[in-house]
This record gives structure tokens, sequence and C-alpha cells, in this order.
């Protein structure tokens, strides 16, 4: 039987940008995934998301009487087991 595994590092990059009323600063974060091909028909799959937990974003509005500025952050990294089995026809 032949094993053998796959990791992708996945990093994220979002530069700042500029909009009409404000401004997003910039954005990254990490996944990670690991995949183990056990036989040609059954996968498993591990993918860790936010891997370092740095992915936030945030911006700031800006209008003729007020100014309004946000910041949103995921509360935890996400971790995914997926099983998989191709069924032959």
């Amino acid at each position: 039987m032949l094993y053998y595994f796959t990791l992708k590092p996945i990093a994220n990059y979002t530069a700042p940008s500029a909009n009409a009323q404000g401004n997003s600063p910039e954005r990254y974060y990490v996944d990670l995934r690991l995949q183990e091909n056990t036989r040609r028909k059954r996968t498993v799959i591990l993918n860790i998301c936010n891997m370092f937990n740095t992915l936030k974003w945030s911006g700031t509005t800006i209008g003729e009487s007020f100014r309004q500025t946000w910041t949103n952050k995921r509360e935890n990294r996400i971790i995914m087991v997926r099983f998989g089995y191709l069924v032959e026809e």
C-alpha cells in the first residue's frame, strides 16, 4: 500500500486600499493544509485556517460630519478534517 503526504502552506496578503470615503489597512494570514493519501480511493485532509491567529480586518470611513473606525478579528483558528472516498462507476 502506498502512503504519501502533501503539505501546503498558503500565505494570503491584501495590500492597503483607499476608496471614496475612507481606507482599509493591509490584511494577512497563513493557512496550512496536510493531505494524506492512503490509497487511490481514500483521502484524509487536515486544514488549519489562520494558523498564527493574525487575521483581522479594519477600516476607516470619513464623511462630512463623522469619522468611523472599525476593526473585526476572527475569534479563533478553525481546524477542519475532511475525509474523502472515490466511488467508481
